[in-house]
């Protein structure tokens, strides 16, 4: 929304759906500029926000970080423009394969690079007061032991960091998000909501449809027409006091919103 409108018109945007917050994504290497670009943009950004009563939640970068400096370099550079435009956290994916490829290295090598590539981008971050946050994605770093061979590393080395439970990508390996969230929900901070609908592998692909570890697909539905478990991550979070940011990742923002707000009340905001 932000890319496509701009910044005001995408926080009159949040105003108007009873929001009070953004979220930023971006992704080294793109042929466009970066929403994030520079200290002097990030400034007067924040102005702008400020005035209209709108804040940054988090700053997400969607990057892989296997054998990349380049990325780690991006990132560590981004987490300095979040703390300037005010964001308390950097959210970047770790390792995003989905499906399987001859590029996947084997899984203990990757996590090892992605620990080690994470630890100097949250190190960094240390400096600017920003938590780096990370959620269950791909093939390697997703479900609850793959995740925990990863974060289990990064707690041990870094202060900083956090988990983005994230209601739906944890279906990718065949593992029910509401199991993820009462495994990790003493280090969830940040929450992103989605909505999946689970075809099988015989079904024909469309358009949006992404394979699953097992061979299904996984589609983007309507919240609360899918597989996501919501109610029961929701409730996980308010037993356990969660009292962070619930964001929505969906590409038609008004009804999203419009679900959590009417299913959810005070809780979402």
């Amino acid at each position: 929304m932000i890319r496509e409108r701009g910044w005001e018109a995408a926080a009159n945007e949040a105003l108007n759906l009873g929001c009070n917050m953004l979220e930023t994504i971006d992704t080294p290497f793109s042929p466009e500029k970066p929403i994030l670009n520079s200290i002097e943009q990030v400034r007067e950004t924040r102005k702008l926000l400020e005035s209209l009563g709108v804040s940054i939640s988090c700053c997400s970068v969607f990057a892989n970080l296997y054998n990349s400096p380049e990325t780690i370099s991006f990132l560590k550079t981004y987490a300095e423009l979040a703390a300037e435009i005010g964001s308390p956290f950097l959210h970047h994916t770790l390792l995003p394969w989905i499906e399987p490829c001859a590029e996947i290295p084997e899984p203990e090598v990757a996590i090892e690079c992605a620990v080690s590539a994470a630890e100097e981008i949250a190190n960094h971050a240390a400096k600017f007061g920003v938590t780096c946050l990370y959620e269950g994605q791909g093939l390697i770093t997703n479900g609850i032991v793959g995740y925990h061979k990863f974060f289990d590393e990064m707690k041990r080395r870094c202060k900083n960091v956090g988990v983005c439970g994230d209601i739906g990508n944890t279906l990718f390996v065949d593992v029910a998000p509401k199991d993820f969230f009462r495994e990790f929900i003493s280090d969830i901070k940040h929450v992103h909501v989605k909505e999946y609908k689970r075809f099988p592998s015989t079904a024909d692909k469309k358009q949006g449809f992404m394979r699953a570890r097992d061979g299904s697909y996984i589609a983007d539905v309507p919240l609360g027409t899918g597989i996501c478990e919501i109610d029961e991550c929701m409730k996980t979070l308010t037993d356990a006091g969660y009292n962070g940011v619930v964001s929505i990742e969906s590409m038609d923002p008004p009804p999203a919103v419009a679900y959590m707000k009417n299913t959810y009340g005070t809780i979402f905001r």
